[in-house]
């Protein structure tokens, strides 16, 4: 759909600027990254809890009607150990 493409890409420019205050979500986003799989060694590097932060909020921002939901960061974290790529 080409107003959500729009949309997203709206939104990806305007995160640049000011990540945190873009969505309503980020904020919750920001606190659960460093408390899902806190165990995990993978997650205990700087480079990719960025990345998972970047997934989450690139989810919350392509699906806005569900936008970032409870045990998403869970699924998501699972993901990227198992070695799926961000994009």
């Amino acid at each position: 759909n080409s107003t959500l493409v729009k949309a997203y890409k709206f939104h990806l420019n305007i995160f640049a600027e000011d990540p945190i205050n873009i969505h309503p979500c980020f904020q919750q986003i920001a606190k659960d990254v460093t408390r899902t799989y806190p165990e995990s060694s993978f997650f205990g590097n700087k480079s990719n809890l960025d990345k998972f932060e970047k997934v989450l909020r690139k989810v919350g921002l392509y699906f806005p009607q569900v936008g970032y939901t409870q045990g998403l960061n869970f699924i998501a974290g699972f993901l990227l150990m198992s070695g799926c790529e961000e994009e």
